[in-house]
């Protein structure tokens, strides 16, 4: 089976707006991914289908990764921002009945580099910083499916590449991780890739195969 495999995938929304539409692909091994396409071309839909945060109007998906933890990195985050950048690993830690939380969340920040902004809040850290914490959270729950939207997108590049090597560090533990960008430069992490306009696959390279 593959490790995610979808055919004829399509969302349509209540206002009749097509978020996608007859999206066919498969991959066949853990690995970093790429998901391209302009603003308005279905990603982020396509991210939320697959992470069933929105349920598709018709088609099939499936894979190997569907059975794993799933997590989720934002462009926004998502951290709470009342709590320290520890506690917001152990949160999401605890949501998982992670054993040992505590430990293991110092031990993730500690790889991290920000062992010494363990107790500070999201908004005394930079933004390179924020987003190597919402990794985190998918480190510490031993995530098998990373959706990635635009993880660095508001980074520069020295923390945009920590961003990337940290997940490309991930997948070779075994996890797929399914990056949404713009940033073609970010190409040199990615097995295979998808590109997308209107909704709909515009083409697919490298370790990325058409479903008939």
């Amino acid at each position: 089976m593959a490790e995610l495999f979808l055919k004829n995938v399509s969302k349509i929304f209540e206002d009749g707006t097509v978020g996608i539409e007859e999206i066919s692909f498969a991959i066949d091994k853990a690995g970093v991914f790429g998901l391209f396409g302009p603003s308005g071309s279905g990603k982020s839909t396509l991210i939320n289908v697959i992470g069933r945060i929105e349920k598709p109007t018709r088609g099939e998906i499936s894979g190997n990764a569907l059975k794993k933890r799933r997590a989720f990195i934002f462009q926004n985050l998502n951290l709470v921002e009342d709590l320290s950048a520890l506690e917001n690993l152990e949160i999401v830690g605890r949501l998982c009945k992670v054993k040992d939380v505590k430990k293991k969340s110092f031990e993730i920040l500690d790889r991290l580099g920000l062992l010494n902004k363990a107790n500070k809040k999201p908004r005394e850290l930079s933004g390179g910083e924020r987003q190597r914490v919402a990794v985190g959270r998918a480190i510490l729950v031993e995530a098998g499916l990373i959706l990635a939207d635009e993880p660095t997108a508001s980074l520069g590049p020295t923390e945009g590449r920590r961003v990337m090597e940290l997940l490309l560090e991930i997948s070779k533990l075994g996890a797929l991780v399914l990056v949404a960008t713009h940033d073609r430069e970010l190409s040199q992490y990615f097995l295979g890739e998808i590109y997308l306009k209107g909704g709909r696959i515009e083409g697919l390279r490298g370790e990325v195969r058409g479903v008939k």
